[in-house]
Order: structure tokens, then C-alpha cells, then sequence
């Protein structure tokens, strides 16, 4: 298992689900740069709740996913569709960076963004699911 930062919640899940399936090879590293990855010798690339941020490219993350990826290898990403808000209140959207802003739009505009994406660079299986507090977008390398 390779991580960047020991502290992070990432870190600690990566460790963990390596514990439980020992075989298994986990990486934490930044989606525009998965250069400690080789190339297409990923059966899966996950990232939960991170491409909603506003600090990188979505469209290079995605390209650097099909890059890892194996022929035929699972590419699942979700996109927060809502967040916890004043008194543990369930506030659907998202906030638009820099602002106080919630956007209930936002959440779905990025996974459509995402699922063309994966359809100009020719995954296969290419789909949404949308949930009350996540979206998650999949699709499969091509063979």
C-alpha cells in the first residue's frame, strides 16, 4: 500500500482494506498525477467524494484513470450530492467554490461532465447512479 499523507482518513482505508484483502494494492496520490502508477496495471480506480473539488482538473484526472487502468478495469468515482449543514441537517447540492452558494445542480453537472468524459475517451459500460447523498458515476475500460 503506498499513501502520501500517514494523518488522512484516506490513508487509514487504504491500510485497512489492505489488511482485509491482502492481495490487494492500494494508492493514494494526486488524480491528476498517478505517476507512482503504471501504466494500464489497475483492474479498479476509486475515488469517492474528491472530484468535486475545486483544486483539480477533472477532465486530466479522468485521462490519468484511463491511463492506469487494465483493459477492461472499473473506473467508479462519486460526487457528493449533498452535505451536513446547520444542526445536522442534510442540505442537498453543493456549495460553488469561494461563495456560501448552494447549488442543487452542481453535483449532477459534474457527474454529466464526468460521464462525457468517459465516453470521448471510449469507456465502455458508461453510467450514473444518483443516491439521496452521493452520485456515482462507472464505466469500464475498453478491451
Amino acid at each position: 500500500m503506498q499513501s502520501t499523507n500517514p494523518g488522512s482518513l484516506t490513508f487509514h482505508l487504504v491500510y485497512k482494506t489492505g489488511a482485509a484483502q491482502p492481495r490487494a494494492r492500494g494508492f493514494v496520490a494526486d488524480a491528476e498525477r498517478l505517476t507512482p502508477i503504471r501504466t494500464a496495471s489497475q483492474d479498479v480506480y476509486l475515488s469517492l467524494r474528491t472530484f468535486q473539488s475545486s483544486y483539480f482538473d477533472v477532465i486530466t484526472s479522468i485521462r490519468e484513470a484511463y491511463r492506469v487502468l487494465r483493459p477492461g478495469g472499473v473506473f467508479l468515482v462519486s460526487v457528493a450530492n449533498a452535505f451536513i449543514g446547520d444542526g445536522d441537517a442534510i442540505v442537498p447540492g453543493l456549495v460553488i467554490p469561494h461563495t456560501s452558494i448552494v447549488d442543487r445542480d452542481r453535483p449532477f453537472e459534474l457527474a454529466e461532465k464526468i460521464r462525457r468524459q468517459l465516453t470521448i475517451l471510449r469507456f465502455e459500460d458508461v453510467g450514473i447512479h444518483s443516491g439521496p447523498t452521493e452520485i456515482y458515476a462507472f464505466a469500464r475500460r475498453t478491451v
